[in-house]
């Protein structure tokens, strides 16, 4: 039950916010922000390829290559040695970093362009 009022809280605010940047942006505004969610977006996809070859090249090197280790690559961080970690993890925290932002910025616009179609 918690899980359904995080949901609803988060569309609530995600509506909340389309509502705001609506009334006050221009249909320039809100093209303009769909080009930062695309840029982050691929910037974000591009910095976990990095991060998962880097993933694949540190284990490899400390002979701990698990089975599947990519289903679930967080939990192998801690077998990451030495100056690897420096390599690996800015790219883990910039990839999903830009991800979640994309994320947001996607679910801002949709509920601004739906409120504009259908708001008036």
């Amino acid at each position: 039950m918690r899980e359904l009022g995080l949901v609803f809280a988060v569309f609530a605010a995600f509506g909340g916010l389309a509502l705001g940047v609506g009334w006050v942006l221009e249909h320039g505004a809100l093209e303009l922000g769909w080009h930062a969610m695309i840029g982050i977006g691929s910037g974000a996809v591009l910095a976990e390829l990095v991060y998962f070859a880097a993933l694949r090249a540190a284990l490899r090197r400390s002979g701990e290559v698990p089975p599947r280790w990519y289903a679930r690559s967080f939990e192998h961080h801690h077998l990451v040695r030495g100056g690897w970690r420096w390599v690996v993890l800015p790219f883990f925290w910039l990839g999903f970093l830009g991800l979640l932002t994309a994320l947001a910025i996607s679910g801002v616009l949709l509920f601004a362009g739906l409120q504009t179609v259908f708001g008036g």
